[in-house]
């Protein structure tokens, strides 16, 4: 019998799933480019900081400026958050 997959892998196996071009897709190893970690909590709808809907997601792009420049990275919720 089966291990029943947790929703982090469903959400992996669904996003490896898609026959879709990406032009700027999250990295490859899956990690948060701010903290690293590659454990993470996913998006849900209630509550969370961001406008738009991301439920379920592990990482989200994010622009942030720094002395007059824009930066752009792939974050987790818990970096979003602090």
């Amino acid at each position: 019998m089966e291990k029943e997959k947790s929703t982090k892998e469903k959400i992996i196996d669904a996003l490896e799933d898609k026959k879709t071009i990406s032009i700027n897709p999250p990295p490859r190893d899956r990690a948060c480019e701010c903290c690293g970690r590659k454990d993470m909590k996913p998006f849900g709808k209630a509550g969370d900081p961001l406008v738009g809907d991301f439920d379920g997601a592990l990482l989200v792009k994010t622009f942030r400026g720094f002395d007059g420049c824009v930066g752009a990275s792939w974050e987790c919720r818990d970096c979003i958050i602090k």
